[in-house]
């Protein structure tokens, strides 16, 4: 009777049960307030934050301003679901913060900027709209709200539109739920505005930082990643999104399998592309990271690339084949030498 009783009075979506109090503060901290929290699904599952796998980055550029921490976490209880095979998942868990004293002054002088121009041009259709908007920025910077920021919107829906479309080179989206942030979270949280949980699989591989992309891989190794990175982010195009956050950190390289993955979507365009690979240039590499921006050889050369995948030159096998032409010329020249030297005393007269 207890468990019927209990099972009737939690919330059918949602946060369940949070997680304790915390005081530290959010943005230099590596603990976590939302490890322990449980939430419930539209599907009827449960899961439970177990483990934070990156620290807590913070939004404060467009309103609502937001918090961002993503987060290990596994499957409670066995309800019949579509994603009932998967006992452990990823969640990126987005909630409204309040803004910063910078922040919130860019914007006030922002709406100021806006009111002026309307009160020299008060029939100014655009000059009306745009005070509007500026009000409705201030608004959602200073209050709490429950509609997301677009960046939260644009990944659900990039995320939403690649389940649909069955994409093999991201996360699969398996839920996503909105609540009221806990005011107990942490001391910037924004006190009734949203929270946002985004369930995703588990992508096999690792990122890869700069330097050992860079420094610690072999040519050969970084050639695999580059091929295997065109691929994945080729096929992203396919289906639709065009990321716009174009960084190392936002691909995850799965040696084993030799496949790239693309994460994080908050920042995207969206559109149909004709032919997407076309769209693929040289300077791509660059944007993503996977050419060294301060050794011109290493980027200029990949027009080599489509017939040599696995034999770009860089500026280190470039400098091989170098010093070793050098020495070897030297060493056909100080033969050379040697022969004339021999051979003119031999036909010096006595």
């Amino acid at each position: 009777m207890a468990s019927k009783s209990t099972q009737s009075t939690e919330k059918p979506v949602g946060i369940i049960r949070s997680a304790e109090s915390y005081e530290g503060c959010i943005a230099s901290s590596d603990q976590s307030s939302l490890i322990g929290t449980i939430v419930r699904f539209p599907d009827g599952t449960k899961w439970m934050l177990t483990e934070a796998l990156s620290n807590v980055k913070l939004q404060q550029t467009d309103p609502p301003f937001e918090a961002t921490q993503v987060f290990v976490c596994v499957r409670l209880g066995d309800a019949a679901n579509p994603c009932k095979d998967v006992q452990e998942a990823v969640v990126k868990v987005k909630y409204q913060i309040i803004g910063l004293r910078e922040s919130l002054a860019e914007i006030e002088a922002m709406v100021e900027d806006r009111e002026k121009t309307l009160n020299e041009n008060p029939d100014s259709e655009e000059a009306i709209e745009c005070a509007e908007w500026a009000q409705e920025q201030l608004y959602s910077a200073t209050n709490p709200v429950q509609q997301a920021n677009e960046q939260t919107i644009n990944e659900v829906g990039a995320l939403l539109q690649f389940r649909q479309k069955h994409s093999r080179h991201t996360p699969k989206l398996l839920n996503f739920v909105t609540d009221v942030v806990p005011s107990n979270v942490n001391g910037v949280v924004m006190v009734g505005g949203y929270i946002v949980f985004i369930l995703m699989t588990k992508v096999p591989g690792k990122q890869i930082s700069h330097n050992e992309f860079h420094n610690e891989l072999t040519v050969l190794e970084r050639n695999e990643i580059r091929q295997a990175f065109k691929k994945a982010l080729i096929d992203v195009w396919t289906l639709g999104i065009l990321p716009c956050d174009q960084a190392l950190r936002n691909i995850v390289w799965d040696e084993k399998e030799k496949k790239c993955y693309v994460v994080d979507f908050e920042n995207i365009d969206v559109g149909t592309f004709k032919d997407p690979t076309a769209i693929f240039d040289n300077d791509y590499w660059h944007f993503w990271g996977l050419c060294d921006a301060s050794t011109g050889c290493r980027y200029h050369s990949y027009a080599e690339a489509e017939e040599f995948p696995c034999e770009i030159p860089t500026c280190e096998t470039f400098t091989y084949k170098m010093v070793a032409c050098v020495l070897f010329t030297c060493v056909m020249f100080s033969w050379g030498l040697f022969a004339w030297v021999m051979m003119s005393s031999r036909s010096t007269p006595e």
